[in-house]
């Protein structure tokens, strides 16, 4: 089955590297890659909003140029990546764009680069979006951060609260990275030997019953410090892909709940992957 999946970018040496690293994954993988670059219209203090109108025009001309080159360099870059690519250049606010090409097309994942420590005003203005995309009820996202070398996917960490829609959620991602065949290692905080015990026995018999074989092991993390406990296990195993569920959240929950994903997405160094809970 072929992937529809769309690559955001603000044409930053963050997103440059990010696009090399997202084709390296993608080169294996049965997929077609929309790329869209979103300009935003500002109004200056002299400006009227005709003469910002005409200039958000100008830059959207001069970013199709520019797109057709981030292209190219990409597959110069990563000559492997042999998938179908097409280039769009839009006006307006980052997310309502990225919602509209996304509802258009139907996408099955969302990739853009995180933000590095230098950050320009547009890098941060993609690192605000990002977070509001993670919270978003848009398809799976996977996050690049600066400054990784992809080399392959050998070892995944999935981390969740051990629902019964979790297994299916897992063997859905690992098809979609197929054919990337990792070691999976489960992370979860029940603290219940029981309910772990039981869970854990339910979720086996799941994979057993699915054609292939995934190799798995189930790692149970410190209560009340997620995100540290995540962090020191990505860098203790070794891991080349962290998937995360985005759950939904009522407006009062997501007023007072501290996203533990946006956390991590601020502060890791791998590829993260975000599923949507179906």
């Amino acid at each position: 089955m072929t992937r529809n999946i769309l690559f955001l970018t603000d044409f930053s040496e963050n997103s440059v590297r990010a696009f090399e690293n997202f084709l390296k994954l993608a080169s294996g993988i049965d997929c077609e890659v929309d790329i869209l670059h979103v300009v935003r219209p500002e109004i200056e203090a002299a400006d009227t909003p005709l003469l910002a109108g005409r200039s958000a025009i100008t830059r959207q001309e001069v970013a199709t140029e520019v797109m057709q080159t981030f292209i190219n360099a990409g597959q110069e870059q990563v000559p492997e990546a042999k998938m179908l690519m097409r280039g769009y250049v839009k006006i307006g606010p980052i997310i309502s764009k990225t919602r509209e090409c996304y509802e258009e097309f139907h996408h099955d994942l969302i990739v853009l680069g995180t933000r590095g420590d230098n950050k320009s005003r547009i890098e941060k203005w993609l690192g605000t979006a990002s977070s509001k995309i993670i919270r978003s009820d848009m398809c799976n996202i996977l996050l690049i951060p600066p400054g990784i070398e992809f080399n392959g996917i050998s070892q995944v960490a999935f981390a969740s609260a051990l629902k019964d829609s979790d297994p299916y959620l897992l063997w859905k991602s690992l098809h979609f990275i197929e054919p990337y065949k990792p070691i999976v290692r489960w992370l979860h905080q029940i603290e219940d030997p029981y309910i772990e015990e039981k869970k854990i026995s339910s979720f086996l018999t799941y994979f057993n019953e699915k054609p292939g074989d995934v190799q798995m092991s189930f790692h149970r993390l410190e209560k009340g410090k997620f995100s540290p406990a995540i962090l020191s296990f990505l860098e203790q195993y070794r891991i080349d892909l962290l998937v995360m569920i985005r759950e939904p959240k009522n407006l009062w929950e997501e007023l007072f709940h501290k996203s533990h994903t946006v956390e991590i997405a601020n502060a890791i160094n791998i590829p993260l992957l975000i599923l949507k809970e179906e």
